[in-house]
């Protein structure tokens, strides 16, 4: 690890054996985490589709048009889907990362 200056096998059975050890708060954790990310991820596709929709109906007129919104609506909410896991995916990494930390900090400090 980078705070004891180990090599990578030594380090990474360590890091196994943390997560072995305070395994039931870290899954607890992470499972509230990827809840939260799961309700952000839905809310900003909705949200995108909402203004896609709105932009179609009200703003350019092309709702007439457009003979059904699966097809632009398909698109929208894939690629909204995409960015925001591309995006959000790194607030997944980022709390693993404390979690570690934090179980080191406490395994170090015995508290």
């Amino acid at each position: 690890m980078a705070i004891s200056g180990e090599s990578f096998g030594p380090s990474a059975r360590k890091s196994m054996f943390l997560h072995l050890k305070h395994g039931q708060k870290f899954d607890r954790a992470v499972n509230f985490t990827n809840l939260y990310l799961l309700m952000a991820k839905i809310a900003l596709v909705l949200l995108n589709f909402g203004l896609m929709w709105f932009l179609m109906y009200f703003a350019f007129g092309d709702y007439d048009r457009v003979s059904s919104l699966f097809g632009p609506g398909l698109f929208v909410t894939s690629i909204t889907w995409i960015t925001c896991d591309l995006f959000i995916g790194i607030f997944d990494h980022i709390t693993q990362t404390l979690l570690l930390c934090y179980t080191i900090d406490v395994d170090t400090n015995q508290k």
